[in-house]
This record gives structure tokens, C-alpha cells and sequence, in this order.
């Protein structure tokens, strides 16, 4: 079992013994090379200010020395710290994000990179509830439907990138099978045998996701709240 106090914090000296860092860390964080665009000093400037912490009181100890010194981004100290310390990178300047943002533009990822994304996302699914995102694998349950969280900005954005643009015939195939009405037979938990054109209605009455059970009738499920669709049969072009 981790010993839980086993967190401390440190700070990186100049060579006047001024600090330029505030960090908290575990083991041999605090001499490791990876801290972006924060230059590791040699041993014998690297202070350490408490150890045996709690986690929590590492963060605390570490947002209280910051505070306490100030950081060169928002002009209030001698701190090349980005955040104000603590779980998290909250409250960054306006300054620190346009450097972030310039830093990433036309950068390239490595194979590698790309191969090791490609397993983390290989089999999940971009998932949203209209308030927030999920990547997983299944559904994460009732109320949550597939593909990207669509904000007002963003579809007045999507909407002007559609100006002009010709649909491909793929997409004008899609779009026409959305005309097709279709006979659903459904099978709710009881065993009783229910048929609808609409879908929609039908899950409106029966305290459905007509987006979901439109998933079980493509296949995507086996069923919805024990709701199943038995047959689908196809009609006609909506008139």
C-alpha cells in the first residue's frame, strides 16, 4: 500500500537563491526533465520546502507559495509558474493560452504519437448528452446520443462552412433514405407486440429515446430500457 504522505513540495532557485518554480511532487518528480518550458536547475538549486504531505496539503502548500511569490505572466511576482498551483491548470492568463495556442500551430505529431491516439481511441465512440462529451465504448445510458456536443456558436460555424458546398452523392443518398418511411414491429419487456410508423411519437408515449431505439432498429443495440425491435419494414418515399 502508497504511503499516503508521500507527497512534497519544492522550488527552483536561482543562481542569486531566488525561486523561478514552485512545484508539488512524489518520488523524483521534482528532478525530473519533464516540466514544460521550465528549465531544471542542477541539485544543488533545487529546494524542497515540505515533504511527508498529503496530497491535498501539497496542493495547498503549493497554491500558498505561489501566491506568496507572485508569477511573471500576470505581473504579480518572480514566478514562472502558468497556474495558480493546486489539481489542475486553472485560472492561466490570456498571455500564457496565446503562447500555448501559437506553440501548437503547424506542429506535427510523430508516428508514434499518432499509433499510440489510434489505440486509445480504437473501438470508442464520441458520445453527448447536449451538456457535455464522453468517449466510450457503449452508450453511457439513457439520454446520451452519438456523435459531437453541438453548441449555438458551433452550428451558426458548421452553418457558415455549409455555404456554397454541394452535397456528394453519398450524402444525398442519406438524405434520402431520412424519406423513407418505415413499419417497426416492437417487443416491450412484457412480451406485448407493438407497430408504428412514427418512431418519435411512439417513444414520446412510452417514455423512449427515439434516438436509441432508432439505434436498436439499425442494429447498434439489442434493446432499450428491455424495449426491442422485432421487424423493420420498409414502405414508401414520404410524399
Amino acid at each position: 500500500m502508497k504511503n499516503p504522505k508521500r507527497f512534497y513540495t519544492y522550488a527552483y532557485l536561482r543562481k542569486d537563491g531566488t525561486p523561478y518554480y514552485i512545484g508539488k511532487g512524489q518520488r523524483d518528480r521534482a528532478y525530473s526533465k519533464n516540466h514544460i518550458n521550465i528549465f531544471v536547475p542542477p541539485k544543488d538549486r533545487i529546494l524542497f520546502l515540505k515533504k511527508n504531505l498529503l496530497e491535498e496539503e501539497a496542493f495547498n502548500h503549493e497554491k500558498y507559495m505561489i501566491a506568496v511569490f507572485g508569477r511573471k505572466d500576470l505581473g504579480t511576482g518572480i514566478l514562472h509558474n502558468r497556474t495558480e498551483g493546486g489539481d489542475g491548470t486553472s485560472n492561466i492568463s490570456d498571455i500564457t493560452k496565446e503562447k500555448m495556442r501559437l506553440k501548437k500551430l503547424g506542429k506535427t505529431l510523430s508516428q508514434k504519437h499518432k499509433n499510440k491516439l489510434s489505440e486509445v481511441r480504437k473501438g470508442n465512440i464520441r458520445w453527448n448528452n447536449g451538456i457535455k462529451e464522453k468517449l466510450c465504448k457503449e452508450c453511457p445510458g439513457d439520454g446520451w446520443f452519438r456523435g459531437r456536443l453541438k453548441t449555438g456558436e458551433m452550428s451558426v460555424k458548421y452553418g457558415k462552412w455549409n455555404i456554397g458546398r454541394k452535397a456528394s452523392p453519398e450524402t444525398l443518398k442519406k438524405l434520402s433514405d431520412r424519406s423513407i418511411k418505415y413499419r417497426y414491429t416492437i417487443k416491450n419487456p412484457e412480451g406485448q407486440i407493438f407497430t408504428t410508423n412514427n418512431m418519435k411519437k411512439f417513444c414520446e408515449e412510452n417514455n423512449l429515446t427515439a434516438r436509441l431505439m432508432t439505434s436498436v432498429a439499425q442494429g447498434r443495440y439489442k434493446q432499450h430500457k428491455g424495449w426491442q425491435v422485432v421487424t423493420v419494414e420498409k414502405l414508401s418515399e414520404k410524399v
